[in-house]
């Protein structure tokens, strides 16, 4: 607990300071034999600790804080269900759209460019036809 000089809780200092875990010490951990056990007990499958710190580590830092880890374990807990692979492949094909769409974005602003680009080229060459 996070107490101030009144002998209140200091919620505000509390919520400041974030855990993280690196790579190799949560490999460490997960792979002691009474957290697996836990992680049983539990219903979480680790089959690989570097695979599920992948999946923990939600932001790509290499590193997993105590929201990454709570959030993650808890969404990891039981057996997968249909609406949990359903999910992900709705939000896989949602990320494929937006490329697709971004992409195409690109083409058409690359395309302008070239245009203007063709337009100045025609504008200078009139310009030095004149001099």
């Amino acid at each position: 607990r996070f107490m101030n000089d009144d002998g209140q809780q200091d919620v505000d200092n509390a919520q400041s300071i974030q855990m993280t875990i690196d790579r190799e010490s949560f490999d460490a951990i997960i792979n002691e034999e009474d957290i697996r056990a836990r992680l049983e007990d539990l219903e979480i499958s680790v089959t690989s600790s570097a695979k599920l710190f992948d999946i923990l580590d939600s932001d790509g830092s290499n590193a997993v804080d105590v929201i990454e880890l709570t959030e993650g374990l808890m969404s990891l807990r039981g057996p997968a269900d249909k609406g949990d692979i359903i999910s992900g492949s709705l939000l896989v094909k949602s990320t494929q759209k937006m490329v697709r769409d971004l992409q195409d974005e690109l083409t058409k602003c690359m395309e302008n460019q070239n245009l203007q680009l063709q337009l100045l080229h025609q504008v200078e060459a009139n310009f030095k036809s004149k001099m």
